[in-house]
């Protein structure tokens, strides 16, 4: 991965209203202090500043993990099966 294309986590990605909840980004990969990557969503809650929520099954917030985001990369073209 080029290292242009990670933007630091002061510069959200884009947010979308998904439901009557908060206004959540699409996934993408965060660098965690750790120096693990995974995937996550931005997430900002009505009178709330914005967290970082893990998107595992237990949907864990690691605002204070990540330090970086960037978007997920395109998906090959073609399978094999």
């Amino acid at each position: 991965m080029s290292q242009t294309n990670w933007k630091p986590v002061n510069e959200p990605p884009e947010l979308r209203q998904e439901w009557d909840g908060p206004l959540r980004s699409y996934p993408v990969l965060v660098y965690r202090k750790s120096g693990s990557i995974c995937v996550a969503y931005c997430e900002v809650w009505p009178g709330c500043e914005s967290a970082w929520t893990i998107t595992d099954s237990e949907g864990w917030c690691i605002t204070n993990e990540v330090t970086h985001w960037m978007p997920l990369p395109d998906p090959p073209k073609e399978v094999s099966e």
